[in-house]
């Protein structure tokens, strides 16, 4: 590792995350595994960034990770819609959906997307910042951007800078919770216009001691959306928030 201008701080990482890596045999497992990732463009700084997130890379390139991280190089000399490398600690990411998915599911992902309004240059930036919401199923990406853009209104500059929204059950989250919201104000619970986003993204115990359980129509109306659409219809306190933090 020295002797690839590894120093000794960085020894001292991939030792304490990875000990197995001292057992490896350095000319059938470390040399090929370390020249391969400088042979498909890597400087030796950019490849220490990604030793430092995951050592195991250094002893276990095996053979569909290789064809993987070589076709991610040659989308991005060809077709330049992965830019995955300026960032190393997601460099990783890039390739576990570039092996699981290919690049034809992903490029159909990206011209849905577009279909909805959405710049090219926002779902890659988007796919830069969490390259596993792309791995998401087209039907529930569709579905989330249909009820997102049409259903709430948000454009699709909103919806690329607010990545997260993606993620979340359409069925477990985003929809008892709007519908929620919607009650509280309908029944003048609370005043200040909250922004749909806010109660999305809090967590399920902040939500539920803020917004939940302090009243008791609401109670129900959230224990019917979640019984409705799905099969989960517990709600449980917890010491995380309070009930009143912010004043209705």
């Amino acid at each position: 590792m020295r002797q690839n201008g590894f120093d000794v701080s960085q020894i001292r990482i991939v030792v304490s995350v990875q000990p197995r890596v001292l057992l490896c045999r350095v000319d059938k497992t470390l040399k090929p595994n370390i020249d391969h990732f400088l042979k498909i463009g890597f400087s030796k700084p950019d490849f220490f960034e990604v030793v430092s997130v995951n050592p195991y890379v250094l002893f276990n390139c095996h053979p569909q990770f290789v064809r993987a991280t070589e076709a991610l190089k040659d989308v991005m000399e060809l077709k330049n819609i992965w830019v995955f490398l300026c960032d190393s600690s997601r460099f990783l990411d890039g390739v576990h959906l570039m092996a699981s998915f290919g690049e034809k599911n992903i490029e159909s992902k990206i011209r849905m997307f577009e279909n909805f309004g959405c710049m090219r240059s926002d779902v890659l930036a988007l796919g830069r910042k969490n390259p596993m919401l792309l791995g998401l199923s087209e039907a529930r990406i569709k579905r989330s951007l249909e009820y997102l853009m049409k259903e709430l209104g948000f454009s699709p500059d909103y919806v690329m800078s607010h990545g997260a929204l993606l993620s979340y059950s359409l069925e477990k989250r985003i929809i008892p919770r709007i519908r929620v919201l919607l009650a509280l104000k309908e029944k003048g619970l609370i005043k200040k216009d909250h922004a749909p986003y806010t109660i999305l993204n809090r967590s399920e115990p902040h939500f539920l001691n803020r917004y939940v359980l302090p009243f008791e129509e609401i109670r129900e109306v959230y224990a019917k959306e979640l019984a409705k659409l799905t099969d989960r219809s517990s709600m449980k306190p917890s010491n995380e928030g309070r009930a009143g933090d912010d004043k209705p």
